[in-house]
């Protein structure tokens, strides 16, 4: 029999154990705690005037494949008070989508064995079907003097599988081959561009943590996957040649950034067809329904749930009109490939700022900084796995950088605003920029280049509001994500300073002051040193990244996934000191943990327990001391981060310029930046 290591014990005492790629986390439903730690199971609560209902609990395995027989081992005890009467269990298999099957067996109370047993349930196996769903239901009873039915109590459950299934994962679907043909590009890649064993590592190790714990679900998608990870591994081969081996194509110049994007591709296109976040797909694909029927014109009348920026509706709207052509609506591989689109522009705008600096940054080195960035996990996660969009005001952010230092303002501008028109989360950085905008282009031109974006949104904005205030104000303004009364404060889904104060509970007023007093602090500095001292590309990648990582640690209403908007900065950072490397990995790490962490408790509790190889369970039996791991580690990647900057910016003056063309070896060239 195999069987998984024991990982702990939490307060529930739930143990999963299976097959190594096939722990099957169990989704609970109806449990209620009793004072001897089993649990009562139940269907109506203590106010309930409905009693007709027998209690029932339904253990549920979503993504089961059931291809063999599985063990379920249940820890019950059937005693009842003496004026109860006896219990009867039925235990009945259900599909997906909890319809009866059969019955699989039926318990009865035996006084000869009073309390808690142990009785173990053959679920035979059933190719043809996926999922699986074990209904417990037992006959109720009530407590004197409590309101509410009771049934039995449950304190644990095992679910074994005996056979072993580690040959479906090889053929015929071929997931650990894909898994390690993508591992051996990345290492290829890794060689070619000189990363240093650390940057491999943690590059590889989070990586394969993902491929690891989806492994359950994404093996119904191996064929694909094995695709995308020879796309990474094959486009190594092309990098820095100028021909096609055994053909007669050719060209001028070296493959440099070709390679590397379709490299890209490749480790989005590993995960597009497997696990996504379904509930935001479902709210993206009833915009896209709604948009395509009624157009992007009064669209927050028209679709009363679009609660984005005025920016999206045109986005969503495009994305609608293609889907509909070419008939993958609803889809949300394409969904997900299409946010995916935006990593490869920003590596693109990466390489531009890479190659301003002409002889002074190799090939190797901006080989290398695109590496880091394409093989990120934390930043191919939310548009490829979670199908969220955040990567697209990156895009608009990174555009603004890189116009202001190539003289371009005005184009600056609009992508600002049309950044602030698409995604909130936008403001991090737009103060820095508008500052360092106005620094360098002084403050006509920048109030000048600003009427010009003021124009652009409203262009956009005021169709989307079919041109009417009140639609402004009552259909978009009010929305729960943006403003106004409906805001709930005190929700946490990040795990950070307010999260360690335990904001949520006490709603300390101190929490909020003392967080913002930071926040603010740490803006002043940054203003002043970009002022007078740092206002370099190399400075102010590293401001920008601080400005979102001191936004995200110390205020409050922060969702988990907003370090995402520092990572593009902080990958820009290392193009100019690959001793950035570091602080940009472990903000990686951080990004990557936070969004994988958060949801257990909140509001996807849903979702990633069917999904995790056996990470659902680590978190629920260490669940006394991970989030606050993760918020001082938060805190401490931060302060990190803030010590990185501040002695770059005042070491730069020390260096000498052509350092930094220097490749790493073993040691990182020690300057900062091109005076």
């Amino acid at each position: 029999m195999y069987r998984m290591p024991s990982f702990g014990r939490g307060i529930e005492e739930i143990k999963k154990t299976s097959v190594f790629f096939n722990i099957f986390p169990v989704e609970q439903t109806n449990l209620f705690p009793t004072d001897d730690g089993g649990y009562y199971a139940w269907t109506q609560p203590g106010d309930s005037s409905d009693k007709t209902a027998p209690p029932t609990t339904v253990l549920r395995l979503p993504q089961l494949q059931r291809v063999n027989a599985f063990y379920l081992t249940l820890e019950m005890s059937l005693d009842r008070p003496g004026e109860a009467p006896p219990a009867r269990v039925q235990l009945s298999l259900l599909d997906e989508n909890d319809r009866y099957l059969s019955t699989l067996a039926v318990l009865v109370y035996d006084p000869a064995h009073p309390g808690f047993n142990r009785y173990q349930v053959v679920i035979p196996p059933d190719e043809k079907r996926q999922g699986l769903g074990i209904e417990i239901k037992s006959n109720a009873f009530h407590l004197n003097g409590q309101a509410g039915e009771y049934g039995v109590r449950l304190r644990s459950y095992t679910i074994e599988q005996k056979d072993n299934p580690y040959l479906r994962y090889i053929w015929p679907e071929p997931y650990i081959p894909a898994a390690l043909i993508l591992g051996s590009g990345i290492l290829a890649w890794a060689a070619l561009v000189g990363l240093a064993w650390w940057e491999t590592l943690l590059l590889l190790a989070p990586m394969a943590f993902v491929v690891g714990s989806m492994a359950q679900y994404n093996h119904y998608f191996s064929w694909q996957a094995l695709g995308a990870g020879l796309v990474v591994l094959g486009s190594s081969f092309w990098w820095q040649r100028t021909r096609i081996p055994f053909t007669g194509i050719s060209w001028r110049r070296p493959a440099e950034l070709g390679p590397l994007l379709l490299a890209l591709v490749g480790v989005c296109g590993f995960f597009l067809y497997g696990f996504t976040y379904s509930s935001d797909i479902w709210f993206y694909n009833n915009w896209i329904d709604c948009l395509h029927t009624n157009g992007p014109i009064n669209a927050y009348s028209k679709c009363t749930y679009l609660d984005y920026p005025p920016l999206a509706p045109y986005l969503f709207y495009g994305y609608s009109a293609v889907a509909y052509t070419f008939h993958f609506v609803g889809q949300s591989a394409f969904l997900k490939g299409f946010f995916s689109l935006g990593l490869p522009i920003v590596a693109a705008l990466i390489w531009k700022m890479a190659r301003r600096r002409g002889d002074f940054l190799t090939a190797k080195r901006r080989g290398a900084v695109l590496i880091l960035f394409s093989f990120n996990i934390a930043l191919v996660y939310n548009p490829a796995i979670w199908g969220q969009m955040d990567i697209f005001p990156c895009v608009l952010l990174m555009a603004s950088f890189v116009a202001i230092y190539s003289d371009k303002p005005i184009l600056a501008l609009v992508s600002l605003a049309l950044a602030l028109i698409l995604k909130p989360q936008a403001i991090f950085a737009i103060p820095l920029l508008g500052l360092l905008l106005t620094k360098k282009y002084g403050f006509k031109r920048t109030v000048l280049g600003s009427a010009v974006a003021s124009l652009v949104v409203l262009i956009l904005a005021l169709p989307a509001f079919g041109f009417d205030w009140n639609s402004f104000l009552n259909n978009y303004w009010s929305r729960n994500e943006l403003a106004g009364d409906k805001m709930d404060f005190f929700l946490l889904r990040a795990y950070n300073f307010s999260y360690l104060l335990h904001f949520a509970e006490n709603h300390s007023f101190v929490v909020v002051v003392s967080g913002f007093a930071i926040i603010g602090l740490v803006y002043l500095a940054l203003v002043g040193l970009t002022w007078f001292k740092a206002a370099s590309e190399a400075h102010t990648s590293l401001a920008l990244g601080l400005t979102v990582l001191v936004s995200f640690t110390f205020a409050i209403k922060m969702h988990e996934r907003y370090t995402y908007y520092a990572m593009p900065f902080l990958a820009l950072a290392v193009l100019y000191n690959r001793r950035a490397s570091l602080v940009y990995l472990l903000v990686s790490f951080v990004s990557l943990y936070q969004v994988v962490i958060t949801p257990l408790p909140t509001y996807r509790s849903n979702q990633i327990p069917n999904t995790f190889y056996l990470w659902h369970s680590i978190l629920q039996l260490n669940w006394q001391w991970l989030p606050d791991a993760l918020s001082y580690l938060t805190i401490g990647v931060f302060l990190w981060l803030l010590v990185f900057y501040l002695r770059q910016v005042y070491a730069t003056s020390k260096q000498v310029p052509d350092q930094l063309s220097t490749e790493h070896g073993d040691n990182y060239p020690k300057v900062l930046e091109v005076a």
